[in-house]
């Protein structure tokens, strides 16, 4: 499995025995989903999914939490809401 190194930003990804796990590695903000992993993560699951070597994939979070859904956080650089608003959409309707 080859991905870019920036796409598995806040992943931890093994793959072992055809049994690939791929953790949520955020668990400071309960493995929120930022800008970075609603990036990577489609990226990182579609070469699992292309991968030969791969029977089964398991997605965890790391610590207390398996994942606590968008990092509203990471909007904050949005000057105006028509951004934050599309910014939204496209979480919403997802890659994966």
């Amino acid at each position: 499995m080859h991905v870019e190194a920036a796409a598995t930003a806040g992943l931890d990804v093994r793959c072992e025995d055809g049994v690939a796990t791929v953790v949520l590695d955020r668990p400071d903000r309960l493995n929120a989903l930022d800008q970075a992993l609603f990036d990577g993560l489609p990226l990182v699951l579609r070469a699992l999914a292309a991968s030969p070597d791969v029977r089964v994939v398991v997605l965890a979070g790391a610590g207390r939490a398996f994942c606590a859904g968008a990092d509203v956080g990471d909007a904050d650089g949005f000057g105006d809401e028509p951004s934050a608003r599309a910014w939204m959409a496209a979480a919403h309707e997802g890659a994966l």
